[in-house]
C-alpha cells in the first residue's frame, strides 16, 4: 500500500522571533506561538488552533461526503470548531473539540438525518479518528548540528 507524505518545516529564532515559529508547508508560511492565555507570545496562530483547524477541515469534508452519499440536499456547508484546553494553568490539557455546522439549502424536515450524518462524519473522519484513537505514531527521527 502506498504512503502519502505531508512535510512541514519549522524555524524558531532568537531576539524578536524568540518563542514563535515560522511553519512552511505546501508553499505557505505562517507564524505560530503558544497563545498568551497559556503563557506564550501570542504571535500568529497557535498549535492548539492548528490542531482544531486540521480536524475541522477533515470533518467538514467527510460531512460533505456523507451528505452526498445520503442524498441530503445542501447549497453550502458552514462549519466551526470550538477547541477547549482545560486545567489552565499548570495541568494544561487539550480536552475537547466540538464541531458545529450550518447547512444552507438543507431540508429542515430532515434535521435528524443531518444530525446523524454529522455524527457519522465524526466516526469516519480519519484525522479526528487518529487524534482521538491514538492511531498516529509519533516518533523521533534525528537531530543534526551543522
Amino acid at each position: 500500500m502506498a504512503e502519502v507524505r505531508f512535510p512541514v518545516e519549522a524555524r524558531i529564532g532568537t531576539g524578536d522571533r524568540e518563542r514563535e515559529t515560522a511553519l512552511r508547508f505546501d508553499g505557505f508560511e505562517l507564524v505560530a506561538s503558544a497563545p498568551a492565555e497559556l503563557g506564550g507570545k501570542g504571535a500568529g496562530t497557535s498549535p492548539e488552533a492548528l490542531v482544531a483547524a486540521g480536524a475541522l477541515a477533515c470533518w467538514s469534508l467527510t460531512f460533505e461526503a456523507v451528505l452526498k452519499r445520503r442524498d441530503l440536499p445542501f447549497v453550502s456547508i458552514e462549519t466551526g470548531a470550538d477547541a477547549v484546553v482545560s486545567g489552565v494553568p499548570g495541568s494544561d490539557r487539550y480536552s475537547a473539540v466540538r464541531f458545529s455546522a450550518r447547512v444552507p439549502g438543507g431540508d429542515a424536515s430532515r434535521l435528524a438525518d443531518y444530525e446523524a450524518a454529522a455524527r457519522r462524519a465524526l466516526e469516519r473522519s480519519f484525522i479526528v479518528h487518529a487524534l482521538s484513537g491514538g492511531t498516529i505514531s509519533f516518533e523521533f527521527a534525528s537531530v543534526t548540528i551543522p
